[in-house]
């Protein structure tokens, strides 16, 4: 037969409280039939007191605890929380990104409306997923008619999460930049813009070319 804990304490509060409730009638008794008033009168008080004590000690006792126990429930419940989304993002960064045939059919189906240009896709080198993911996005770009050019450039470190996209500044910005973003926003990929003239001349792209990213994943913060 198993006892919680919960019960063995809730067990010995009413317990204390009981034997405090005894202990004060057992005094008051005492006093009531006292025959040597000084004796009994000492006696029988020193016992209702003692009676009371035990009652009002047991009485703090248990609502010390229970108050102890919500508080450890609820920092049990906050730490489980926490270990819950912190599992989440490391099954989210251990997973790798892919392209699935859904998302393939609708970029297949928006791309090719979109005004086409040149396109440099590259991709965060310490990241392992970036590669064969950057070579997806690539592929179903060129599919749809983009000239597409694959840089093997070593980026140890970029700037931004995710996937996004990088043009030159924001008075330039080719026609077909949003209309790519658009396309992969319908096919549930959120590809931000970004202006750097810099980034742009060191990939060596045209000028009215654009770079495709793939960095590292992107983790959702609060």
């Amino acid at each position: 037969m198993n006892i919680s804990v919960d019960t063995i304490d809730a067990v010995a509060n009413w317990f204390g409280l009981l034997l405090g409730i005894v202990v004060a009638i057992l005094g008051w008794v005492q006093w009531r039939n006292r025959e040597d008033f000084r004796v009994h009168l000492t006696t029988s008080m020193l016992t209702m007191l003692l009676g009371i004590v035990i009652a009002l000690l047991s009485v703090v006792l248990h609502y010390t605890g229970t108050r102890i126990q919500a508080r450890s429930d609820a920092e049990i419940g906050r730490l489980q929380m926490q270990s819950t989304t912190l599992s989440d993002q490391l099954n989210h960064i251990r997973t790798p990104r892919t392209l699935s045939e859904d998302q393939k059919q609708i970029l297949r189906e928006s791309l090719p409306l979109v005004p086409k240009g040149p396109v440099i896709v590259t991709y965060l080198s310490v990241a392992t997923d970036a590669e064969k993911y950057s070579k997806q996005i690539g592929q179903v770009l060129e599919e749809a008619g983009f000239s597409v050019t694959s840089s093997n450039h070593l980026w140890l470190q970029l700037a931004f999460d995710g996937v996004y996209v990088c043009v030159r500044s924001q008075g330039t910005v080719p026609a077909h930049s949003a209309g790519i973003q658009n396309a992969f926003k319908a096919a549930g990929i959120m590809m931000k813009v970004f202006y750097n003239e810099i980034f742009l001349d060191k990939l060596g792209a045209p000028d009215n070319g654009i770079v495709v990213v793939v960095s590292n994943k992107a983790i959702d913060r609060d």
